[in-house]
């Protein structure tokens, strides 16, 4: 298997599985990412599907992870002092190439 790696691009490499459907169409499943699934009624959609659905569970398992990080971070410890401001800003999240699947 191999392994998955993360380019400079911030595009992933992962492994996707393809799956004929008992009731027609295909299912797939990304192997890195449990319970990332989709479904379709060509192969060519099912990938398409896949890619918006790891998309989907990057974006909450980032957000999970950045709130799990901010939770545990004692800001009263932060040493102020030389600080000539302080203030929370809101930025986008970083997110993952659509086209990091093929």
């Amino acid at each position: 298997m191999a392994e998955t790696t993360i380019s400079s691009e911030r595009a992933l490499d992962l492994t996707v599985a393809f799956h004929p459907d008992e009731d027609g169409g295909f299912w797939a499943e990304c192997l890195e990412i449990p319970s990332c699934v989709s479904q379709g009624e060509t192969e060519e959609e099912v990938a398409a599907n896949i890619k918006d659905a790891i998309d989907a569970c990057l974006a909450v398992i980032f957000e999970d992870r950045l709130r799990q990080v901010m939770e545990s971070r004692d800001l009263s410890e932060v040493n102020l002092v030389g600080i000539s401001k302080q203030e929370r800003i809101s930025v986008p999240a970083p997110h993952f190439v659509k086209e990091a699947v093929a």
